[in-house]
């Protein structure tokens, strides 16, 4: 009898815990908004985030990430030898990180570009994520401003 109430109450601590880890995902983990990308918007985006010689084919997506208060505008381009060089000539980007497998506690922490001023290039075996604050330097604010502009035209 002691064994099955300290396996009910073990079971109830764990259930507790996973709603109140659901809850703050819900409220907390952010969110994220993908554009639907055609020909025209990667070339301006290739333009806005100054990858200029990019082939369109290689961007894969653009989101808006959110994550507790922070909000970002992450670009996803394959990987290979030509992204590479044009990404590391970009005068933005002050910062280059693995991309960690899993966010803590969320997975959409993992996209903040923490300690960058303007841009954050993350990447992992496949793609590279261009990851820009939302606001900041005019940089960023060209880049959030044609998101909503996108958004907001579907």
């Amino acid at each position: 009898m002691k064994k099955k109430k300290i396996f009910l109450i073990i079971i109830f601590i764990i259930t507790f815990l996973l709603v109140l880890y659901f809850i703050g995902m819900f409220f907390f983990g952010g969110k994220k908004i993908s554009i639907k990308l055609n020909s025209e918007i990667k070339s301006k985006l290739i333009s806005l985030y100054e990858v200029n010689g990019l082939d369109e084919e290689n961007v894969v997506s653009f989101e808006y990430i959110t994550y507790t208060r922070s909000r970002t505008c992450v670009l996803k381009i394959k990987k290979n030898d030509e992204a590479k060089k044009i990404i590391e000539q970009n005068p933005h980007i002050d910062k280059y990180l693995k991309l960690k497998l899993f966010g803590f506690p969320y997975d959409n922490e993992k996209y903040m570009p923490y300690y960058s001023n303007e841009c954050c290039c993350f990447y992992d075996d496949d793609y590279y994520y261009l990851s820009v604050y939302y606001g900041g330097s005019d940089y960023n604010k060209n880049i959030s401003k044609y998101f909503w502009e996108l958004y907001n035209n579907e």
